[in-house]
């Protein structure tokens, strides 16, 4: 805005008062007065100009300040109307806040039921995680899926009460596999796996898998193996291969057709129980298989049995068979000898070359020497023919405490095979050690198998080695009592009574 001139106007003002109060001057002449006035009149247009052009500018600036009053009334109402819509939108805003006030309240209250939501889901879908892995365990060819339940597992855990994105990304890693084992569990399928078979080592074979029911491999080498049911209260399972041969051409025909997706059908027996006895659906092990799964400390074992028949059946011979009908012998030679007949005697004796024969031809040898010497005669044949008698008794015993020590060593030498394959393998799976540990005790009840009947006879033959020294002895003294009495000269009844003596 211009401010308005006023020093002109001010200016012809104070003239004009001049003019009209000073006195006249006498001394100023006619013509002074002429260009006085002339120089006044000047002035006064002079004044009336600028007075004129004052106007003019206040007439200017009137109309400018009538503008600018206009648009300062304009901008006020503008900034009324504004204030009034800013009024109006606070009011609106104020129950908008008000309401999203209640929204946030709200959805925070749905959001601590989500978060205690997403708490317990955690916590059942750990819970499945663990059971899955639980289940797994008892499937071939899953130790892939067994790990990564467990990291999910653990993923889940650390997250229980605290939603992010990796706990998210667990769940729907665990869903997907908890959709993978119920496919598998409904489904006949095939697949290459490295697992231990069925003597623990692990080995590239073709999984067959019918479900989770049960299972069977085939080998590159030619074998097949099938599942076997762990013993009651015991986890998992554990492989054979000793399969009937028409049993592993179903499995063979199995493998094949589901590795080329032809559509046919075989002969597979199933467990669905799980719960049948080991090798319960299997055909039973012959002698020399179960023999055979001793392993190397069943050849010593034969050995042993061998040698303890051997020498048994020459005990046996020669205590029974070279030995026999001594007491028919001795009651000939002393017939013959109460007879008189010392020939016949010794002829009896010479031919039947038995244990009592030889004892009592010593002592009919020494009848012309005396009693006391056919006494010594008869002691010293008869420790003569004590090593005989018993000769390889001790052998024969030995063999049979050596028999149950080598199959405890079989068992020892097994089950540390065994626990060696669980440390390579990192695998302490009862089902897999069992039969491990099984095969590991044929070579003890092989052993007690050959002790006890070593023993048995060990027993029968000592007894009868005694009783031909008895016999002996006794039929030694019989003759010895006769040959005396004979020899001495003493009445007849005491000869008698020796005789019946």
């Amino acid at each position: 805005m211009t401010k308005p001139r006023r020093l002109p106007l001010l200016s012809l003002v104070a003239f004009s008062i001049a003019l009209g109060f000073a006195e006249p001057d006498s001394a100023i002449s006619q013509n002074d007065a002429s260009a006085e006035e002339a120089r006044l009149r000047t002035t006064i247009e002079q004044l009336d100009r600028d007075l004129e052009r004052e106007r003019e500018s206040e007439a200017r600036l009137v109309t400018t300040l009538a503008g600018e009053l206009t648009e300062i009334h304009r901008k006020r109402d503008e900034l009324a109307k504004k204030l009034l819509d800013a009024e109006l939108l606070r009011l609106t805003n104020s129950e908008r806040i008000e309401t999203l006030r209640s929204d946030v309240e709200e959805r925070s209250a749905e959001a601590q039921r989500l978060v205690e939501s997403f708490g317990t889901m955690t916590s059942t879908l750990h819970s499945a995680a663990t059971h899955l892995r639980v289940h797994l365990r008892g499937v071939p060819g899953k130790s892939e899926s067994i790990e990564k339940l467990a990291t999910l597992a653990s993923s889940l855990e650390l997250a229980e009460n605290t939603p992010n994105a990796t706990a998210i990304q667990a769940m729907l890693e665990l869903f997907a596999e908890i959709e993978a084992a119920h496919d598998g569990a409904t489904r006949v399928g095939i697949r290459k796996v490295l697992l231990p078979n069925a003597d623990g080592k692990k080995e590239n074979v073709e999984l067959l898998s019918i479900g989770h029911v049960r299972h069977a491999y085939s080998t590159t080498r030619g074998a097949v193996g099938l599942t076997v049911a762990s013993p009651e209260g015991v986890e998992g399972y554990r492989w054979t291969e000793d399969v009937p041969e028409d049993l592993a051409g179903h499995v063979r025909s199995a493998v094949d057709a589901a590795r080329s997706g032809r559509d046919s059908q075989t002969w597979i027996p199933l467990d669905p129980s799980g719960r049948i006895g080991i090798d319960s659906d299997l055909r039973a092990k012959s002698l020399w298989e179960r023999l055979r799964a001793g392993g190397s400390i069943m050849f010593p074992l034969a050995g042993v049995a061998l040698v303890a028949l051997l020498l048994v059946l020459e005990r046996f011979a020669f205590l029974y068979l070279a030995n026999r009908g001594g007491s028919n012998v001795a009651l000939g030679v002393v017939t013959a000898c109460r007879s008189g007949d010392f020939a016949a005697a010794e002829r009896l004796c010479a031919a039947d070359r038995g244990v009592v024969a030889r004892v009592l031809e010593t002592c009919l040898a020494r009848r012309s020497k005396g009693g006391r010497a056919m006494e010594d005669a008869i002691q010293e044949q008869l420790l003569h023919e004590l090593p005989r008698v018993r000769r390889f008794l001790g052998g024969i015993a030995i063999l049979a405490a050596i028999a149950p020590l080598l199959g405890l060593l079989g068992t020892v030498t097994g089950i540390i095979q065994t626990f060696g394959v669980v440390e390579a393998f990192g695998n302490a799976n009862p089902s897999l050690m069992s039969g491990g540990i099984s095969e590991a005790l044929v070579t003890t009840a092989t052993g007690l198998v050959i002790a006890v009947p070593i023993l048995a006879l060990h027993s029968v033959l000592r007894g009868r080695s005694d009783a031909l020294l008895a016999d002996s002895e006794k039929h030694a003294a019989t003759l010895l009592g006769l040959l005396s009495h004979e020899s001495a000269p003493s009445p007849p009844p005491a000869t008698e009574e020796g005789e019946s003596s």
